[in-house]
C-alpha cells in the first residue's frame, strides 16, 4: 500500500513541477475566503486537505454560494463550472491515477499506453489544481476599488511599475491565450518576484519550483453563457472579484518557506 502512495506522489511530481508545492502549500482559501486567515500557513494546509483525502482526489467545495459572485459570474455558470467541468477532471485523474499504479505494478511498460497516461495526468492533474486556486482566489464583489495590499502589491509593483500597469499586461495574457487556457500569477523563489504566465489547456508549463498565486480560466465553460466570444468582458469582470487578501497570503507563505530553504543552506 505505501508503494502505491509513493508511485502517485513520484509521477504527479515529475509530470507537474508546481504539482508538489500546490499540494501540500495550497490554503483553506474555500474556508474562509475574506479576511485571511491569522496564522500563514493554514490557507495552504486545509485547501489541501479539501483536494486529496482518504486515497482519492477530490472536488474542493466553493467557498461561496453560486450566486455569490453575481452580476459578474452567474450562478447557472457556477453551478455546471465547479459540479460538472471540475468534478469531471476530478474522476479522470483518480481514474488515470489507478490505471498508472496497475502499470507500475505489472512491469509491462508499453511506450504508447505510458505517454498516453502521462498526457492524462498533466491534463486532469492540472485542471484540478488550476480550478482547485481559480475558486479560492475569488470572492463576493465588494464595494470600492479592488486592489492588492500587503507583500503581494509590493512585489507587483516592484515587478510591472504599477497595479494598473500588471492589471493591463495579465489582461492581455488572458485574453490572447490561444483556444483554452489560463492566465497565472506565480511566484518565482530564485528571483524572489512574480511573473505572468499563458497556459494551454491545463499544462502547467510554468518555471520549475514556481507555484502559481493566482489563474483566471478562459476556456469557454468558464463565461460563454453570459458573455458569448467576449472573453475580454469577461476578464474584465473577473476582476471585480479578485480575492487579494487570499493572494497576498499564499505570495507570504511561499515567501517565508523561501527564506526558511535559504536559511538552511546558509
Amino acid at each position: 500500500m505505501e508503494k502505491n502512495t509513493m508511485t502517485r506522489r513520484e509521477i504527479l511530481t515529475k509530470v507537474a513541477p508546481a504539482a508538489a508545492v500546490m499540494g501540500a502549500s495550497m490554503g483553506a482559501l474555500a474556508q474562509q475566503a475574506q479576511p485571511p486567515p491569522q496564522q500563514t500557513g493554514q490557507v495552504m494546509k486545509n485547501m489541501a486537505d479539501q483536494m486529496f483525502a482518504n486515497g482519492q482526489y477530490q472536488l474542493p467545495p466553493l467557498p461561496y454560494e453560486y450566486d455569490a459572485l453575481e452580476p459578474h459570474v452567474t450562478a447557472e455558470i457556477l453551478r455546471i463550472h465547479h459540479d460538472i467541468h471540475h468534478q469531471g477532471y476530478v474522476n479522470a485523474l483518480n481514474a488515470t491515477v489507478q490505471k498508472l499504479d496497475r502499470l507500475v505494478r505489472s512491469g509491462n511498460y508499453d511506450q504508447v499506453n505510458l505517454a498516453g497516461l502521462m498526457r492524462d495526468l498533466s491534463y486532469n492533474g492540472g485542471g484540478h489544481m488550476l480550478h482547485s486556486l481559480y475558486w479560492a482566489t475569488m470572492a463576493p464583489p465588494k464595494e470600492g476599488q479592488n486592489v492588492p495590499e500587503g507583500e503581494i502589491a509590493d512585489a507587483i509593483n516592484q515587478r510591472y511599475g504599477s497595479f494598473d500597469q500588471f492589471k493591463t499586461y495579465f489582461t492581455q495574457v488572458a485574453v490572447t491565450t490561444k483556444d483554452s487556457g489560463w492566465a497565472v500569477l506565480i511566484y518565482a523563489p530564485f528571483a524572489e518576484s512574480v511573473g505572468v504566465f499563458q497556459v494551454g489547456d491545463h499544462d502547467l508549463s510554468l518555471v520549475p519550483g514556481a507555484p502559481p498565486l493566482l489563474t483566471v480560466d478562459v476556456w469557454e465553460h468558464a463565461y460563454y453563457l453570459q458573455y458569448q466570444n467576449k472573453r475580454a468582458a469577461y476578464v474584465d469582470a473577473w476582476w471585480n472579484l479578485v480575492n487579494w487578501p487570499a493572494v497576498n497570503e499564499i505570495y507570504t507563505f511561499y515567501r517565508q518557506q523561501n527564506r526558511m530553504a535559504e536559511n538552511m543552506q546558509t
